[in-house]
């Protein structure tokens, strides 16, 4: 019975990623054998349920992640900047000695 009902699921998951249309009871239906499939994965990995503590302090690094990004983003804006200064600084010097040059023609 369990091997059936898993094949039925994964006939709808394959209807679902196909893109087709499922009745509100069919997705109600995956959506809980997704959950019994991730339940039964994480016990067979001993990985821990997500409590709301974790989900918080996961919220928390993920934010001093993106504040770090913004930062370094914002730190790369500022060099390509600079880049752009020091390579027509560079130009202009180089034309400069090319006009106090003989030239070699």
């Amino acid at each position: 019975m369990l091997a059936e009902h898993d094949r039925e699921m994964a006939k709808l998951h394959t209807r679902a990623v196909r893109g087709e249309a499922l009745s509100d009871d069919e997705v109600l239906r995956l959506n809980a054998w997704y959950a019994a499939q991730d339940a039964a994965e994480a016990a067979l990995l001993q990985i821990p349920s997500a409590s709301p503590l974790n989900l918080i302090q996961l919220q928390q690094e993920v934010d001093a992640a993106m504040a770090q990004l913004a930062r370094t983003t914002q730190d790369i804006q500022v060099l390509a900047e600079q880049n752009t200064a020091l390579r027509q600084q560079i130009a202009k010097l180089e034309r400069r000695l090319a006009e106090r040059l003989p030239s070699a023609a």
